[in-house]
């Protein structure tokens, strides 16, 4: 046989080897992706063959999960901002291939699905395309936290909300926020008659500047705070927050 040839077949089988442990490899990625289906407060399971990494996305971190390398290693990512985050943390917001292996769903009441109130603004346009900083613009995106009484759950909803996580594919369709604001948390709350207090610390005074900004700030809480029942009214304290 010429040595062209023997060149020829030594890289075909290259290749058809390269391709069985690509296959191979994709395969035990997965089922180790499956195996951790059934772990306490698992939201869904997902596996990425490009980076041979596996998400498990932990329901009560709302949308962050735990992250499993081929070669053993974990780290989780909560939901923070990504200035915030590891350099792994940051590198897995990369990825785009994940495939999900399963969603076992949520054995109440470990958790509880709320939903956040973020800002669209391209929904809250009148018709020459000026931004009105309305509740029009107000858009859903959905989180879990720890199933609870009504006002630790409400409590988690806010600090979640104050977070100011949207991720990728949100941030996509539109979704924008200004928070977290620096040093601006959730100090106490209270409800009581269906009115519900939430009592803020804004040291450094964010909350304000300008109407437009200041209001839109409001409504996500707002919004995020009435959609729990027994609560009517939402007020907040002090009452220099959120000023013009």
């Amino acid at each position: 046989m010429k040595t062209s040839s023997l060149l020829l077949l030594a890289v075909v089988l290259l290749i058809v080897a390269v391709a069985i442990m690509l296959v191979v490899s994709g395969d035990n990625i997965r089922e180790r992706a499956v195996s951790y289906c059934d772990g306490n407060n698992v939201a869904s399971v997902e596996y990425s063959n490009s980076n041979s990494i596996i998400r498990v996305n932990n329901a009560l971190l709302g949308g962050g999960g735990i992250y499993y390398s081929n070669d053993g290693s974990s780290y989780s990512c909560p939901v923070v901002g990504p200035d915030s985050m590891t350099q792994d943390c940051r590198e897995v917001l990369g990825i785009s291939d994940w495939q999900k292996v399963c969603e076992p769903g949520l054995s109440l009441p470990t958790a509880k699905q709320v939903e956040l109130y973020y800002y669209n603004p391209e929904k809250d346009k009148d018709a020459s395309g000026q931004v009105l900083c309305s509740k029009k613009g107000l858009q859903n995106v959905s989180r879990y936290v720890p199933a609870g009484d009504p006002k630790s759950e409400i409590d988690a909803t806010v600090a979640m909300l104050l977070s100011g996580y949207v991720n990728e594919q949100e941030k996509t369709s539109g979704i924008t926020t200004e928070f977290p604001l620096a040093g601006f948390l959730l100090a106490s709350s209270t409800l009581d008659n269906g009115i519900l207090t939430l009592r803020f610390s804004d040291p450094q005074n964010k909350s304000g500047g300008g109407s437009c900004r200041a209001g839109v700030l409001w409504a996500q809480i707002q919004t995020t705070a009435k959609q729990f029942l027994g609560v009517a009214e939402v007020k907040f304290e002090p009452d220099t927050l959120f000023q013009p």
